[in-house]
């Protein structure tokens, strides 16, 4: 019998990079257990996370040249109003991501408080 294989990728499918990467044990630990708990793969963990993290610097840097163009800036007191809002929702609890949801935040001044929260 002869098994004949395609290397080419069929029409519609993602092409994938191969890279090796280097995680703290720990984290490579907990990596493992979160994609076996969700039924995936670390690699797919790692996609999703890293998707994610380009997705909320693109917006914050949206949100930077707005402000640039608009020459519009946040104050304190409307950072804090919207973290109000943001805690009230549940969004984000001691600084701890819940749903895969991240509370990021641009700065206003002071380095210790950063100011507007993304989704």
């Amino acid at each position: 019998m002869v098994i004949l294989r395609c290397y080419h990728q069929p029409m519609g499918f993602t092409k994938y990079a191969k890279r090796s990467i280097s995680l703290p044990v720990e984290l490579d630990a907990e990596l493992e257990q979160q994609a076996e708990a969700e039924g995936t793969t670390v690699s797919a963990l790692l996609a999703t996370a890293a998707e994610r993290s380009l997705r909320i610097r693109r917006g914050l840097a949206a949100v930077e040249d707005w402000k640039r163009e608009t020459g519009i800036t946040f104050t304190p007191e409307q950072v804090t109003e919207v973290d109000a809002l943001l805690d009230a929702a549940g969004v984000v609890k001691a600084g701890v991501v819940q749903a895969g949801v991240v509370k990021a935040r641009a700065d206003v001044g002071d380095a210790n408080r950063p100011s507007i929260s993304i989704k």
